[in-house]
């Protein structure tokens, strides 16, 4: 462990065991759904169906980052995807207990707003690692075109 690391410090090696972790519950997550009875017609859409496809892309394309980058990942970058990747791991949780409580009934209002908050947690969190990648990237670039234009104006005097 380095220096300035302590145990709950996030590391490479976490990210990707999070992100794996997430990456396995989204791809099983239709089948609990159908499992435990959910298999209403607001689930089965194709709608739902090409969402959970979004899911699992992004959850791919953030993996394939994480791979690729890996060292180069800046600090701040590394802390905040492992925070929303716990989140996402954790809006499964109101979501597979409503579908319990209710077993194969339809969902009632006294639960749709957990229900809801989970469903869009596990669903928006991995596209929104995602952004947060893109924009890193986005933001490296910005500062070597600023070098570039500043080494370029040099050379004109």
């Amino acid at each position: 462990m380095k220096e300035n690391q302590t145990p709950s410090t996030p590391t490479l090696r976490n990210l990707k065991d999070r992100i794996q972790f997430v990456a396995v519950l989204t791809l099983f997550f239709p089948t609990l759904i159908d499992a435990l009875g959910a298999g209403s017609e607001q689930m089965q859409s194709n709608s739902s169906i090409l969402m959970w496809g979004i899911v699992i892309t992004a959850l791919i394309a953030n993996y394939l980052i994480i791979e690729i980058m890996g060292a180069d990942l800046k600090g701040w970058l590394i802390k905040w995807v492992n925070i929303l990747l716990l989140i996402n791991v954790a809006a499964f949780i109101p979501v597979l207990f409503v579908l319990a409580a209710v077993q194969k009934e339809s969902i009632s209002a006294f639960y749709i707003a957990p229900f809801s908050a989970g469903l869009i947690g596990t669903m928006t969190l991995p596209v929104l690692i995602l952004i947060l990648f893109v924009i890193d990237m986005a933001i490296s670039r910005v500062g070597e075109f600023k070098e570039l234009v500043t080494l370029v104006m040099r050379r004109k005097k």
